[in-house]
C-alpha cells in the first residue's frame, strides 16, 4: 500500500531536544530534580522509543560519597533504567562526581526507553539526584570554585531523541 511505502521512508530519528545547565545543587539525602536538566518532547508516533542521554559534571566534598542519578519520565522514575535492588543499596542509573578542589568529572548514561507513548501528548523526561549524606556535592563546578584558571567551569546536558519504530 502507499501508506506502508511512506512509512518505510520515514527517518528513524524524528526529533532531538537538548537542555544545557550551569547550576549547583545540594540534594541533602533526598531524590531531587536537577534544576535545568529536564526535557519536554511531544512524540510524533505512538510506536516511538526515546533515547535518553546525559552528561553531568559533578564534584564532591569528600572522597567517601558521590551523587547518585536516575531518569524520571513524568513524575515516575524509570524502573528499567535503575540498577538492581540489593540489600540496603540505592538503585540508580549512574553515579559520578570526584573529590578534589579542582575537579568536576562528567558521568552519564544512554538509555533507550521503550515504554508505550501516545502520539501528540507531551512527555517530560528529567534527571534526579541524591546523596546518602549531607556532604556538599555540586553540579557544574568544582569543590573550591575559586576564581583561577586552574578551576573548571563545565556544563551538563540532557538530550532526548525520538526514534521511530
Amino acid at each position: 500500500s502507499i501508506k506502508a511505502y511512506i512509512d518505510k521512508l520515514k527517518p528513524n530519528i524524528v526529533q532531538a531536544v537538548k537542555t544545557d545547565i550551569l547550576t549547583e545543587l545540594d540534594p541533602q539525602n533526598a531524590w531531587t530534580d536537577v534544576t535545568g536538566l529536564s526535557v519536554t518532547i511531544t512524540p510524533k508516533f505512538s510506536t516511538s522509543k526515546f533515547l535518553i542521554s546525559s552528561s553531568v559534571s559533578a564534584s564532591a566534598g569528600t572522597g567517601s560519597y558521590a551523587p547518585l542519578f536516575r531518569y524520571v519520565k513524568g513524575s515516575t522514575p524509570i524502573a528499567l533504567a535503575l540498577g538492581a535492588t540489593r540489600g540496603d543499596r540505592t538503585p540508580c542509573a549512574f553515579t559520578g562526581g570526584a573529590y578534589g578542589n579542582y575537579h568536576a568529572v562528567p558521568a552519564g548514561l544512554d538509555y533507550l526507553d521503550a515504554q508505550s507513548v501516545s502520539a501528540g501528548v507531551a512527555i517530560t523526561f528529567k534527571l534526579q539526584w541524591t546523596c546518602e549524606t549531607t556532604v556538599d556535592i555540586h553540579i557544574n563546578r568544582s569543590l573550591s570554585d575559586t576564581d583561577t584558571n586552574a578551576v573548571p567551569s563545565p556544563m551538563s546536558t540532557l538530550t532526548v531523541t525520538e526514534i521511530y519504530q
